[in-house]
């Protein structure tokens, strides 16, 4: 995320799988925009960027996609955990 912000203004976004949330927020400058959280934090970051005149990227990265507080979240890490058992096993 880091590499995205040599050119402020500008605000970087990884949203959850379903695009609703925002799991990861980076702000150059900081305070640029009004941070959030819960539903539809997602659209109101991109909206505020969009407002501020900062450029908007988005990431859509598989690491930070997941929600730990949703249950079938859960269950994909938990998966994803079992793979990786089962790869040094």
């Amino acid at each position: 995320m880091l590499e995205r912000v040599e050119t402020p203004p500008v605000v970087v976004v990884a949203p959850d799988r379903r695009r609703q949330g925002t799991n990861a927020l980076l702000v150059c400058p900081a305070g640029l925009i009004e941070y959030d959280f819960g539903p539809g934090s997602f659209q109101r970051h991109c909206k505020r960027a969009r407002e501020a005149g900062a450029r908007l990227e988005i990431l859509e990265l598989p690491s930070l996609a997941l929600d730990m507080d949703l249950p079938e979240d859960l269950e994909l890490v938990g998966e994803s955990l079992e793979g990786l058992e089962e790869e040094h096993d």
